[in-house]
């Protein structure tokens, strides 16, 4: 059996279904409405088709054996998009059946309790009998719709069966003698069959001029791309500008990619001159290709987790000249997949048998496991991304848990590697090739997606930010759009690798394109983007329009700035809500189904935010009454401060000390509050002062209100007043009452004073008392006449 033996197994064609399913999926999503047209003249195929598969699930299970798993996949997918026209069909009725049903809308229902006329009970009979026959086709599409949904599941219970079954086949055990002397028979057999007889020097000589042009020409590019990485490694580092920067970065890149795979190509071009006589070489140069390549881009991804080009996109640092290794390791890496590429042709070679093919396996597995193993020793050594720049935390929280993640990552590989090994020596020859080519292909799409997230988060930043500038919102919600577009393209990357088929990956595509039904409700990918884009457009529009009344309207009225907020807020509110209404009704959702759901729901939601509602309409009462507004000090709770905004749940007050205390908008309307500058900024300040017994009253007042009228913030109308507080028992209690221009500065104005006032009393020899107790000691003599005190 040569290698383009038809009957290829299904880790040859692994790659090929993987590419097939994706672009089975991209034409489903595409071709939908193309297939709507036809689909009432596709209604006997869907019947042809469900017969067939019918006919050979009631097979015996000896006969239904025999069916290859690629003939259940092919079948699986023709029930799958006729399952998806039938969703179409369903959703569009016909012509016909839409103009009886809008004609009977306008007839109106039949009454109740009255005799209906002849002429329109005939005529409601009629327009029944057009909407069902135009229902016709939709009737019969979900009942092919019900049967196929049963024969996938059947089908996908019977693949199941057959993937395992043939993943946990034990054979051919390294353990067993046996295994290693049909392998050295077999391998006597193959080696022959590679050569054609009678040729065997100039064959020889072929091979040798072949592997000398193609090590001459991997040598080229190499030094090629030594020698241009270097030059554009000089010009990066003298450049300033942040896109030149990126420029190079992946200029070298597709350098380091560019340069070896032009020299694979010629390679290739040597192997398919050589087909006449060397047909077994030059049938397999496509694979030794692929292979190459898949070494290449391995190589490229040890640069971009290690030393990246674009170092901001760097995912682990190692310890100082481990990185060359490493990046080695990840090469070897990509050989053990290149060489398992390899090994699917090797198995349909004249002669080749499950010995020599389960050896071969064992090999395979045996050199990745230990180049795992190295590499997580490194691993261990370095640290992720970054985080060994200067200025890092060495105990941060976040390089913590990204050591934690790493130290996580490393079990695992290692463990795979560990598991792989055992299963190819017991016999489990599929298994080890799974768990082995799985982990390698599953890390290498993870780091690169990993690597395209943080090189492009870290480059919209470079090239939309200036140095020093702070960022927008729009640029923290950029990593979240190449997230979440990664995670969409990584995810089913991965769950092919592991063994998830492609029809099944085509029904999660096609779940998210149809959607889940809630009701009546069917909420699909395409709506959620649909309400996603709208909503963030009557967003962005809603800020548009505060800016422009900001500035273009209330600015030149001179509205005060209460009461410019009350206005922003208000329109802010209202266009978030008929934002969502608008995108409510473009993602075509009729939430009028739910109308029952959300009136029970609302009456347990209400009792549990009634303390929100509170405030909310609390704030609505501040927003439109304004007995505070943003400015004012106020005197709250307990809490003195400057109001700083009033929203409609709460409202943020500045302390003196410049603490933040947000007030709930209940206590605000519910309680008392002071505020000091409602009616305009005036205020008065009261400064008690106490004088001695005996001093000069008069003179103490003519000092007070000297002292209150010559500093220049105290107002003089009203003038300042003295007047006498209480008589107390160590001092007359005086007060001096003044008033104050602002009385947001009344502790300045109240310091200042009370600094003059200690001087003045001090210099005219008028003392400030302080408390004085007296001490009285009787003596108490007892019977003997002896003392106690």
């Amino acid at each position: 059996m040569m290698p383009g033996d038809p009957h290829a197994s299904a880790e040859r064609v692994a790659l090929f279904r993987i590419a097939a399913s994706l672009m089975a999926a991209l034409w489903l999503l595409l071709a939908w409405p193309a297939l709507a047209e036809k689909a009432d003249s596709t209604v006997q195929a869907w019947d042809k088709t469900a017969a067939r598969a019918e006919t050979l699930l009631q097979l015996p299970p000896q006969r239904r054996d025999r069916i290859t798993s690629e003939q259940w996949e092919e079948l699986r997918l023709q029930l799958t998009m006729q399952r998806e026209q039938v969703l179409e069909q369903t959703s569009h009725a016909t012509l016909g059946g839409r103009i009886a049903a809008a004609k009977l809308r306008e007839l109106g229902a039949a009454p109740k309790g009255q005799p209906e006329p002849d002429w329109m009970r005939t005529r409601r009979a009629s327009l029944n009998a057009e909407l069902a026959a135009g229902q016709a086709p939709a009737m019969a599409a979900l009942d092919f719709h019900a049967r196929s949904s049963v024969l996938i599941s059947d089908i996908d219970e019977i693949l199941l069966h057959q993937r395992r079954r043939d993943l946990f086949a034990n054979r051919n055990s390294a353990l067993l003698p046996q295994t290693w002397q049909a392998a050295g028979a077999q391998l006597s057999t193959v080696l022959p069959t590679a050569v054609p007889s009678g040729d065997a020097f100039s064959a020889a000589a072929r091979i040798l001029f072949a592997c000398a042009a193609g090590i001459a020409a991997l040598w080229l590019a190499f030094r090629f791309r030594r020698r241009t990485r270097v030059m554009i490694d000089q010009r990066a580092q003298a450049s300033t500008s942040p896109a030149k920067r990126l420029g190079f970065a992946f200029l070298r890149d597709l350098v380091d990619i560019a340069a070896p795979t032009l020299a694979l190509l010629f390679v290739h071009l040597i192997l398919r001159s050589m087909s006449d006589q060397l047909p077994v070489l030059a049938a397999i140069g496509g694979r030794v290709t692929l292979a190459g390549m898949t070494v290449i881009f391995a190589r490229w991804l040890g640069h971009s987790i290690f030393e990246p080009a674009f170092p901001p996109g760097q995912l682990a640092t190692l310890p100082p000249g481990r990185t060359g290794f490493a990046v080695g390791l990840m090469a070897l890496l990509g050989g053990t997949l290149a060489a398992n590429t390899l090994r699917q042709d090797v198995r349909f070679l004249p002669g080749s048998a499950p010995a020599l093919d389960a050896l071969l396996s064992l090999a395979i597995v045996g050199f990745g496991a230990v180049c795992i193993w190295r590499l997580t020793a490194l691993l261990r050594l370095g640290q992720p991304g970054r985080e060994a720049a200067p200025g890092a935390e060495p105990g941060s929280t976040e390089r913590s848990h990204r050591g934690d993640l790493l130290s996580s990552i490393v079990l695992f590989l290692r463990a795979i590697a560990i598991l792989a090994v055992l299963a190819g020596i017991t016999g489990y020859a599929k298994l080890s090739q799974y768990l082995l080519i799985s982990t390698l292909m599953s890390f290498a799409t993870a780091s690169t997606a990993l690597f395209l997230f943080r090189s492009l988060t870290e480059a919209s930043g470079l090239l939309f930010l200036a140095p020093g500038q702070p960022q927008s919102r729009y640029m923290q919600v950029l990593p979240l759009v190449f997230g979440f577009v990664l995670l969409l393209v990584t995810l089913p990357l991965i769950a092919l690798m592991w063994g998830v088929s492609g029809e099944r990956v085509i029904d999660w595509i096609l779940a998210l394109k149809n959607g889940v039904a809630l009701g009546d409700v069917r909420i699909s990918f395409g709506s959620v983007m649909t309400f996603g884009l709208v909503f963030l457009f009557g967003y962005i529009l809603t800020r548009w329009i505060q800016r422009i009344i900001h500035f273009a309207v209330l600015d030149r009225l001179r509205v005060d700035v209460g009461a410019r907020s009350a206005i922003l807020t208000g329109i802010g509110y209202l266009g978030l809500t008929l934002s969502a209404l608008v995108a409510i009704t473009a993602a075509g959702l009729d939430l009028s189904s739910l109308a029952f759901i959300a009136g029970a729901l609302s009456v347990g939601i209400g009792f549990g935010l009634q303390s929100v509602v509170a405030n909310f309409v609390s704030g609505i009462i501040l927003l439109i009454e304004r007995p505070i507004k943003e400015g004012d000090w106020i005197e709250v709770a307990g809490y003195s401060g400057h109001v700083r905004k009033v929203a409609f749940r709460s409202t943020h007050i500045e302390t003196a000390d410049r603490h933040e205390v947000i007030i709930p908008n209940n206590e605000l309307v519910a309680g008392s509050v002071k505020n000091l500058t409602y009616g305009d900024s005036e205020g008065r300040i009261v400064l008690p002062v106490g004088v001695a017994y005996g001093s000069d009253l008069e003179k103490v007042r003519t000092l007070l209100g000297d002292i209150a009228v010559s500093h220049e913030k105290v107002l003089g109308d009203p003038p300042p007043r003295v007047v006498i507080d209480t008589l107390g028992d160590n001092a007359i209690n005086l007060n001096l009452l003044c008033f104050v221009g602002d009385v947001n500065q009344r502790l300045t104005v109240r310091s200042d004073l009370y600094f003059a006032i200690v001087k003045a009393l001090g210099d005219a020899g008028i003392s400030i008392p302080f408390p004085q107790r007296e001490l009285w000691i009787h003596e108490v003599r007892d019977a003997q006449g002896a003392k106690d005190l």
